[in-house]
């Protein structure tokens, strides 16, 4: 049937192809060449573009303004579309994973409160994110994907980060260093916070790669990689995001335990230090002095709001009208309309302590699916786990001081997460059905890692 369908879809790619170049309609040549690249990967083609095009989100918009549809959205609804496409005609859908149901409610609860919203409008513009996310979420956990096709994603993820952090370090280097470091195209330019806060997915899964490849020159290369994102994140001078690497380090060294390349990767890390200028130390420094940045204060009036809304919430995307009512209680005035810069107080402040205990329950179903793996695997946790899994603890982390819940790298290092513990499992059933352990892998050297070696979960899984 799979086979059927796709010379169905060649040929007519044949044939629209023929009409696009007879009436010179060039621009339309861009999706139908990509169709037969759709065909031979799909998952590649889909969910992997979309991951390697996220750091640029922010400067892809379509329209002249740069606030209107980026591209990236467009490539999450056809990547979901190609996914659920390619899994029904393949028969490769299964059902989602518990955290699944979670996020679903989350997502459910955060449009019903749309009807009691401080301005509806506010909060209906925010629904297309909204649903999008989740469907995409959806669409990529139930397709099951092996480990060649998760393997492809996660490198695309990680390549669009290093070119990411590379142009954008290399630009701050041209402007003389006078500004934090950031993506700038044209008249368009990325928030250094939430720049940072992107870069951490590609970066924790660069250092995954480091930790498990072999041979000195893709240790080389990874470690390489390594250094251009974490310096692009230094040169962002975005302090939480500093602390959320700390939280992404504490997680591999917690899963693989302190090992002679987590060591180099942390001493790389802080002779990168060195390199940073004067204003990344006063940056540092300066964040009690300055409140902040004066999120002390704007916390503080998101606690009164919190006050009047914490049961059913403002309403989605609400939190700026909120803190409006309250801005006076605040010590020191912060302005008007400022976003929460803290996903748990907006939340909170949003949807309630109904929409918190829900987004809650998500990520700990999430996070308690690794555990179970641990334990059914007798301590054991690959690689491309650990690596999905601290890109995760590192958005939590950085969210304490950012307003991301709805963007999109936050969504897919949930995506990513669901999806390499879902692979991980069907291996280790293989192995448990084969009967033997046993592979021609040679031994891996990375920690607890190296006692059980001949497992091929634990050597070989970022391939």
């Amino acid at each position: 049937m799979a086979r059927n369908f796709s010379k169905l879809l060649l040929i007519g790619t044949a044939g629209f192809l023929g009409v696009v170049i007879a009436r010179e309609q060039w621009l339309f040549l861009i999706p139908v060449a990509a169709i037969p690249l759709v065909l031979l990967w799909p998952v590649q083609m889909s969910l992997g573009m979309f991951a390697f095009i996220l750091p640029f989100d922010s400067v892809a918009a379509l329209d002249k303004e740069g606030i209107g549809t980026t591209l990236n959205f467009i490539i999450g609804a056809a990547s979901g579309l190609i996914l659920l496409t390619t899994g029904i005609v393949t028969r490769r859908l299964e059902r989602p994973p518990r955290a699944a149901l979670w996020w679903g409610l989350f997502v459910l609860w955060s449009a019903l409160t749309v009807l009691w919203a401080l301005e509806p409008e506010t909060a209906l513009g925010r629904l297309p994110t909204v649903f999008a996310s989740f469907l995409l979420y959806v669409a990529a956990v139930c397709f099951r994907m092996t480990r060649k096709e998760l393997s492809g994603v996660l490198l695309l993820a990680m390549l669009g980060g290093i070119i990411a952090a590379g142009y954008a370090s290399l630009n701050f280097m041209r402007a003389g260093g006078g500004e934090r470091a950031t993506l700038v195209l044209g008249e368009r330019t990325t928030n250094p916070n939430q720049f940072a806060a992107i870069m951490l997915l590609p970066l924790s899964l660069a250092l995954g790669r480091f930790i498990s490849s072999r041979g000195w020159v893709n240790r080389i290369a990874m470690m390489a990689s390594v250094a251009v994102i974490a310096f692009a994140i230094l040169l962002s001078m975005s302090r939480g995001s500093l602390i959320a690497v700390g939280a992404l380090i504490v997680v591999y060294v917690y899963r693989i335990g302190v090992h002679r390349r987590m060591v180099l990767a942390v001493s790389v890390l802080i002779l990168l230090l060195f390199a940073m200028p004067d204003l990344f130390f006063t940056r540092v420094q300066g964040g009690i002095i300055s409140r902040a940045a004066g999120r002390f204060d704007i916390w503080q009036v998101g606690l009164t709001a919190f006050k009047h809304y914490g049961i059913f919430g403002a309403g989605l995307d609400n939190f700026p009208v909120a803190y409006d009512k309250f801005v006076g209680d605040a010590p020191r005035f912060p302005g008007y309309r400022n976003n929460p810069h803290n996903i748990y107080l907006g939340i909170s402040v949003e949807m309630g302590i109904v929409g918190l205990l829900l987004f809650l329950g998500a990520v700990r179903s999430q996070l308690r699916a690794v555990q179970r793996f641990q334990a059914d695997a007798n301590g054991l946790v690959p690689p491309v786990v650990v690596a999905c899994e601290a890109a995760c603890w590192g958005m939590l982390v950085a969210g304490f001081s950012g307003s991301f819940v709805w963007n999109k790298v936050f969504w897919l290092s949930w995506i990513l997460l669901a999806i390499a513990v879902r692979v991980v499992y069907r291996e280790k059933a293989a192995c448990d059905s084969a009967g033997t352990i046993e592979t021609r892998l040679p031994r891996v050297v990375v920690g607890q890692y190296a006692r059980v070696a001949s497992h091929p979960i634990g050597t070989n899984s970022f391939r």
